[in-house]
């Protein structure tokens, strides 16, 4: 297993209880010593969140802002882009703990998945298409191709409603 902390390929699952509720995180020894060791859960916050002593001295600011590492971490929200650089240790400290990476790894659609979002990637193409046309014929007074085109767009929109249920 893959540390879910420093991605170290020797990582162990283990099972914490948090507020009530059981977590279960892989992580190497070096990473669980760092986060879970039988120091104080102050320290232990202090050491995730790189907020030790001398730290706590030196205040951190956006420079294109001004919003402060504490206000940060009051609010939890940022106050420019630059904030991201200016916090990016601390930010990238947080995703791990919260997300147990800071990589985002999405998710993989399956084959049916996949063919069903192109079926309606095409027909939403196509619908489009035929909205101009039908605008055009408008435009030049052509009524019967108006209806075929309006005919057309509801043939289209049922393939979207069954694409949908499916």
């Amino acid at each position: 297993m893959e540390c879910s902390n420093c991605g170290s390929p020797s990582a162990k699952l283990h099972k914490r209880l948090v507020d009530g509720a059981e977590i279960q995180m892989c992580l190497c020894s070096a990473c669980y010593e760092k986060l879970y060791s039988k120091s104080d859960v102050s320290e232990r916050f202090a050491r995730l969140f790189g907020d030790s002593g001398k730290k706590a001295k030196i205040k951190k600011v956006c420079h294109s802002c001004g919003i402060t590492l504490e206000e940060f971490r009051n609010t939890g929200l940022l106050g420019c882009t630059g904030c991201y650089t200016a916090f990016r240790n601390e930010i990238e400290n947080s995703l791990r703990y919260c997300q147990w990476s800071s990589v985002h790894s999405g998710k993989k659609m399956n084959g049916a998945t996949e063919e069903k979002y192109e079926l309606v990637r095409e027909l939403v193409r196509e619908q489009e298409y035929i909205k101009a046309q039908m605008d055009r014929a408008f435009q030049e007074d052509d009524y019967k191709l108006v209806a075929e085109l309006k005919r057309r767009l509801q043939a289209i929109r049922k393939k979207l409603a069954l694409a949908g249920e499916e």
